[in-house]
């Protein structure tokens, strides 16, 4: 199971972010890559994650389900998002901002709830 997780985040550590000051058409190919990238990574993970026996520990069972359950989301949003961008105009900001947030959400690797509210974690201004 680590091995599928790992081979996620080694993967996703390595893709390149769209540059900024790119033309419409620029960043909708740019972004498109990128979502089909991100496709590919969390399907090799599912891949990876449905490969394997059964575990005895419940625990872990759960775990890997938990893992699989998240990875087979941002595969199939990853892949929603590049299929509408790709038929939607360059000059459709709306297609692309909807794909960026897209993006972000399937390669989030932090809980949506954070575990410290602390006013000293908060990046300087």
């Amino acid at each position: 199971m680590c091995g599928a997780v790992f081979g996620l985040l080694k993967d996703d550590n390595a893709v390149s972010l769209p540059q900024s000051g790119l033309t419409g058409a620029e960043s909708q190919r740019s972004l498109s890559k990128l979502l089909g990238d991100y496709a590919a990574m969390a399907g090799k993970a599912v891949n990876g994650l449905n490969a394997l026996p059964a575990s005895p520990d419940a625990t872990a069972e759960s775990a890997k389900k938990t893992f699989l359950n998240h990875y087979t989301v941002a595969r199939d949003k990853a892949s929603s998002a590049k299929a509408t961008l790709d038929a939607a105009s360059p000059s459709d900001f709306s297609a692309l901002m909807s794909a960026a947030n897209a993006q972000a959400a399937c390669s989030r690797r932090k809980p949506k709830k954070a575990a410290s509210h602390n006013e000293n974690d908060r990046p300087p201004r």
